[in-house]
């Protein structure tokens, strides 16, 4: 059983994580920072440096606190107790346990875990990641290698709209000195400007365009990390406003594609029936009807069939 995010094993998503962000952040301090505007770069600098380290701490919170179900602790608790105090693990559990809990409340739903082998809440889900059950189970979140639930999920969307705020920051910052830059040196007028000076006394180098290629790479790299982050984010506040967790919206979804292709093989299997009995009574016009259903939903007489005997139902 994992504890916590930074117990091995590790993954490629969560070190890729450890890589970037210090990466993004010494990118920003040696090639952006010297190259803005002197009133420009103090504060967003500044605003950078702040989202991108409460990006770091709570993610970290997220990563170290424990999302497993209470009652699972509660167990695990006693058989180190009984065992002398060895280390507990939904493995030690011995199979054909009863995991009954004296102290569980008679009131609160629960349900049997048949790997953890103990009574969970209702809404806890086995990670099979962890090992463990989850109190609240939203996701097993993959960069920071850990499972989200109702201990750590605050930290988690704190985690979201931080490094959004992180991300956003960066790449405004570096549309701006590209887009200047590009402007100003190969412009109509082609004449320079404020930009391309700061730019070629960037380290002494006299390098503008490399700073402006580099600058332009990371851009890239902000903007489909903000786009993507953004909709981690906007979800999660849908998820909010619903309150539901990313498990049980899934879990919605995929009833309803199931009852979506349900329906849709029951309009098919109905309209070949309708179409034979068409062609039976030699009613073409129906027949051209039912065919051409296919393209226009309102006015598929097999779906209006397929809703009158759900309604029968």
């Amino acid at each position: 059983m994992r504890n916590n995010g930074f117990e091995r094993p590790y993954n490629t998503m969560q070190m890729a994580t450890w890589v970037l962000l210090p990466l993004l952040i010494v990118h920003f301090l040696i090639f952006v920072s010297p190259v803005l505007p002197v009133g420009a770069s103090v504060p967003c600098t500044l605003l950078f440096l702040a989202a991108g380290t409460l990006s770091a701490y709570f993610a970290y919170k997220c990563c170290i606190t424990d999302p497993v179900d209470d009652k699972l602790a509660r167990h695990l608790k006693k058989q180190r107790d009984g065992n002398g105090g060895s280390s507990g693990s939904s493995g030690d559990v011995e199979a054909g346990g009863t995991g009954e809990e004296a102290d569980d409340d008679g009131n609160d739903p629960t349900k049997y875990c048949w790997v953890c082998q103990t009574n969970v809440h209702d809404k806890s889900m086995h990670c099979k990641f962890c090992d463990k059950c989850v109190s609240r189970f939203d996701h097993h979140c993959m960069w920071l290698n850990t499972c989200v639930g109702s201990a750590n999920y605050r930290y988690f969307f704190r985690t979201v709209v931080a490094t959004f705020c992180f991300v956003t920051v960066d790449a405004s910052c570096l549309a701006g000195i590209v887009i200047a830059y590009f402007v100003q040196a190969y412009g109509p007028n082609g004449a320079g400007g404020a930009q391309v000076d700061r730019m070629r006394d960037w380290m002494g180098a006299d390098l503008p365009l490399v700073n402006a290629i580099v600058n332009v790479v990371f851009l890239v790299i902000n903007l489909g990390s903000a786009f993507l982050i953004g909709q981690l984010f906007f979800f999660h506040i849908n998820l909010q406003r619903e309150d539901i967790t990313t498990y049980e919206y899934i879990v919605r979804e995929n009833q309803k594609k199931r009852e979506k292709n349900k329906d849709a093989k029951a309009v098919r299997s109905k309209r070949i029936v309708m179409i034979r009995a068409a062609q039976n009574r030699r009613d073409k016009g129906m027949v051209r009807k039912l065919q051409m259903g296919r393209l226009c939903v309102p006015c598929d007489p097999a779906r209006q069939a397929v809703q009158e005997d759900k309604k029968r139902e």
